[in-house]
């Protein structure tokens, strides 16, 4: 093979090489940017804020006890969390006749004279 056919060669090899590995650093590059950023946001969700008594939920003052360090990574491990209390359920009176167990009420089936129970009927 004469020297002047591996100058014919050497570029187009040279070119799709450098392609190949340009494409690969770039997804790796992606790939690790993507575990990072996985990494991060599972952290910041981590960050017990918006579960806590003294959040107020004012972009203004976040936090009554410690405005400074609400909702970034500093609060994780905050001496002052108080966890929320769950609130008993409130029934929703729009939902509920009072008068059947299709509304969830208190009287049996067998007297349907619930505004469900009539519009039922009509169908």
């Amino acid at each position: 093979m004469s020297f002047d056919r591996v100058l014919i060669w050497l570029p187009p090899i040279i070119c799709f090489a450098s392609i190949w590995g340009l494409l690969s650093l770039f997804v790796w590059s992606a790939w690790q940017a993507l575990r990072q950023g996985t990494v991060h946001l599972k952290r910041l969700h981590a960050i017990p804020c918006d579960r806590c008594v003294y959040f107020t939920g004012d972009f203004r003052l976040k936090c009554t006890v410690r405005p400074v360090e609400a909702m970034t990574e500093d609060a994780l491990g905050c001496r002052d969390f108080e966890p929320i209390s769950k609130p008993i359920p409130q029934r929703d009176p729009q939902k509920s006749c009072g008068t059947c167990s299709k509304c969830n009420c208190s009287i049996s089936k067998a007297k349907p004279t619930c505004a469900t129970a009539s519009k039922a009927s009509r169908l």
